[in-house]
């Protein structure tokens, strides 16, 4: 599937699905905390995406975008990394890695099958969102979003 200069919706953003993790992880639907901590706290994940989207800013920047752009970046990783990390740093007793990461690697796993059965793949959806990101073509939700409410 070809997403340029295309809509990419949040179910082939794997960050959107950790970010989606992490509402449910901390909403108030998740009675059994301790359970909930020791096998599906979405720290470990979130740390990954946000190291992740730092090394994109780094290219970003190198490739000398638009300063709305690198406004929006930044304003994604802070709502949907940074601040999900520190109110969950406020929460966690206790992190659990190796139940954590196990938990990540079968999400990631899903995911990329959920691609495969989508007849697309993880590289054509991230050079996309790439694309559409260095375009400043808002063909991502949280881009869209921004754009819609702030013209940016």
């Amino acid at each position: 599937m070809n997403f340029k200069n295309k809509y990419i919706s949040s179910q082939y953003i794997y960050s959107d699905w950790i970010f989606l993790w992490f509402l449910i992880y901390f909403s108030p639907i998740n009675q059994n905390k301790t359970f909930s901590e020791t096998f599906f706290n979405p720290l470990v994940s979130l740390y990954f995406a946000l190291s992740m989207n730092v090394f994109v800013f780094v290219l970003l920047l190198m490739k000398g975008v638009a300063p709305n752009i690198l406004v929006k970046y930044g304003l994604m990783m802070l709502f949907e990394k940074i601040i999900p990390i520190s109110l969950l740093h406020r929460e966690t007793k206790s992190l659990h890695l190796q139940n954590n990461i196990l938990f990540t690697g079968g999400l990631f796993m899903i995911y990329l099958g959920y691609l495969h059965f989508s007849n697309t793949t993880f590289y054509e959806v991230y050079n996309s969102i790439f694309y559409s990101i260095t375009k400043d073509d808002n063909n991502t939700p949280f881009f869209a979003l921004f754009h819609t409410l702030f013209g940016l």
